[in-house]
C-alpha cells in the first residue's frame, strides 16, 4: 500500500451502524467513516442521485441507539465506486450546529521485528562524532523507537539531529538524517522522526501492532487545565485518570514531581507524578498518587469532563454563521461598528439553543433572564454585504453567578479575522435579582478557553 494513503488512512475513525439522512428524505444511508472536516457512506448505484459540488443543506446523524449525534450543512467532494452495486459518497462539512460525535482515536500502525534487528546511531558533540549501537524497537514507514544503552541517554536530547541506519544483511533499510521527537531515559528509549525518505518496511519480517481493534485507548480529555509546578504557572494538557502531559516554560523534571491542578476558581488538587516522555513543550506524566482527601473530586471534575466531551464531542469552539444584510452596513458599505455587538447576541442566542431547545419554555417556566454586565468588541477589518461570518465561541471568567463569552469574528471566505471581543453576562431570577449560574447553563464550562 502507498504510506501516504495508509497513514490517510489511519487517521480515520469508523462507527458501527451509525446511518445519516439527507435535508428531508427520509431514506437513511450508511455511514462508511468519518474524518475531522466531513464523512463518506454508502449509496446503490441505481438510486443515486448526488452529482460532486452539490449542497446538502441538513445532513443527520444518528448512532446505532437512533440518537442524533451530528447535525450540518455539507458538500458534496467526491463520487467513487465502492463495490459493485454501491457508490461512495465524501462530503465536507461547511456548518456544523451539532456535534456530540464520539469515535474511538485510531493511531497510525506500527510494525514490530519479529527477530532482533541492530541499527547505528551516530551524533556529534563537541565537535565529534559518536557511534552507538542499538535495537529497533518498532516502527512506521517515516519512524523508529529505538533502545539505547542507559549511558547513552543523557547525551542526547530532544530535537537533536542523528544519522540512523538500519541494515538487513547486506540490504540498506534506511540511512539519513533523523531528529529525536521523545526520549525516555527510565526505558533508555528514543523515538525518531525520518527526515529522508522512507524506512523500507516490506523487506523486514515484521508483525503489526497498535490498531484499535486489539486495544482501546483510556478516554483522554484535550481540555487544557491551569496548573502549578515549581511555582511557576503551567498547564496539563491531555490528561486521563491515570496520566497527561505538562507544558511548562521551567526546568522539564526528570524524576518525580508534583503539580498542583487548578480545576476552578476555588478547588486544586495536587498531583504526585512520575516522567514518562519528555519533548521541547513539557513532559508526559503518570499518575502516582492525589492529594490526601481529594480524590473524591478529582474522579468527580474528571468524569464530569469525560461525559462533557461524549456528549458534545471534542471541539471545544461553538461556532456559527452569521450572514451580512443590507440593513447591517453603513452609508460607505462596510458593517456599522455597534452591530457586532447584536451579533454577538445572536451567537449568545444560538448557543443556547443549540443546548437547551426548549429555552423559551424553561425561561417562562423558571422566570429566570440572561443580564449583559459588559461588552467589547476590538475591530480588526471591515466586512461588507454579502459576506458570511464565522463566529467562533469561548468561555472564561466562569464564577459562581456570571462568566463571559469571548466571540471572534473571522470572514469564512479568507479566514481573515474581522473581531475580536466578549461579552459578560449573569443570570436574574423574576425580581431582579443575581442568582447562581443555574445548572442548565453547565454546557458552557465544557467550552472554557485558557489563553497562554
Amino acid at each position: 500500500m502507498n504510506h501516504t494513503v495508509e497513514k490517510r488512512q489511519s487517521l480515520r475513525k469508523t462507527q458501527n451502524e451509525a446511518i445519516c439522512t439527507i435535508n428531508n428524505q427520509p431514506k437513511p444511508y450508511q455511514v462508511l467513516e468519518f474524518a475531522v472536516p466531513g464523512l463518506s457512506f454508502l449509496c446503490f448505484k441505481n438510486e443515486c442521485m448526488f452529482k460532486k459540488n452539490e449542497y446538502l443543506d441538513r445532513v443527520t446523524v444518528y448512532n446505532n441507539n437512533g440518537v442524533v449525534v451530528l447535525l450540518a450543512a455539507a458538500e458534496v467532494i467526491h463520487i467513487s465506486s465502492y463495490d459493485e452495486a454501491m457508490y461512495k459518497i465524501g462530503i465536507k462539512y461547511t456548518l456544523k450546529t451539532l456535534d456530540r460525535l464520539i469515535v474511538e482515536k485510531t493511531r497510525a500502525p506500527r510494525y514490530v521485528p519479529k527477530v532482533q534487528m541492530d541499527c547505528i546511531v551516530r551524533f556529534e558533540d563537541d565537535g565529534n562524532t559518536h557511534s552507538y549501537l542499538g535495537k529497533l524497537q518498532d516502527f512506521t514507514s517515516s519512524s523508529a523507537k529505538v533502545k539505547l544503552r542507559s549511558e547513552v541517554i543523557p547525551q542526547i536530547n530532544v530535537d537533536d539531529k542523528i544519522i540512523f541506519e538500519v541494515k538487513d544483511n547486506e540490504n540498506v533499510l534506511y540511512s539519513g538524517f533523523c531528529r529525536i521527537v521523545r526520549k525516555n531515559a527510565e526505558r533508555s528509549e528514543i523515538v525518531i522522526k525520518l527526515k529522508e525518505g522512507y524506512l523500507d518496511f516490506h523487506k523486514i519480517d515484521y508483525e503489526r501492532v497498535g490498531q484499535n481493534d486489539n486495544k482501546t485507548r483510556e478516554i483522554r480529555v484535550s481540555k487544557k487545565i491551569p496548573a502549578i509546578y515549581e511555582g511557576d504557572e503551567s498547564f496539563v494538557e491531555n490528561i486521563s485518570k491515570t496520566g497527561g502531559f505538562l507544558k511548562t516554560k521551567t526546568t522539564i523534571p526528570k524524576e518525580k514531581f508534583n503539580v498542583t491542578l487548578q480545576i476552578n476558581k476555588y478547588k486544586t488538587v495536587q498531583l504526585s507524578c512520575h516522567p514518562q516522555w519528555s519533548n521541547e513543550n513539557g513532559v508526559g506524566f503518570r499518575v502516582l498518587g492525589i492529594e490526601e482527601s481529594k480524590k473524591d473530586i478529582f474522579d468527580a471534575y474528571m468524569n464530569k469532563q469525560i461525559e462533557q466531551m461524549q456528549q458534545f464531542g471534542e471541539d471545544r469552539v461553538f461556532r456559527t454563521e452569521i450572514y451580512v444584510t443590507l440593513k447591517d452596513t453603513n452609508a460607505t458599505g462596510n458593517v456599522y461598528f455597534a452591530n457586532f455587538f447584536q451579533f454577538q447576541g445572536i451567537v449568545r442566542e444560538r448557543i443556547l439553543l443549540a443546548h437547551i431547545p426548549n429555552a423559551n419554555q424553561y425561561f417562562y417556566e423558571t422566570g429566570h433572564r440572561l443580564v449583559t454586565i459588559d461588552a467589547y468588541n476590538k475591530y480588526i477589518n471591515n466586512a461588507y454585504f454579502g459576506d458570511i461570518i464565522i463566529a467562533e465561541l469561548t468561555t472564561s471568567n466562569i464564577q459562581a453567578s456570571q462568566m463571559r463569552l469571548n466571540i471572534r469574528f473571522k470572514n469564512k471566505a479568507t479566514g481573515v479575522l474581522i473581531g475580536d471581543g466578549y461579552q459578560d453576562f449573569c443570570c436574574v431570577n423574576r425580581q431582579g435579582k443575581v442568582i447562581k449560574m443555574p445548572k442548565a447553563f453547565d454546557y458552557l464550562e465544557f467550552y472554557q478557553e485558557v489563553r497562554e
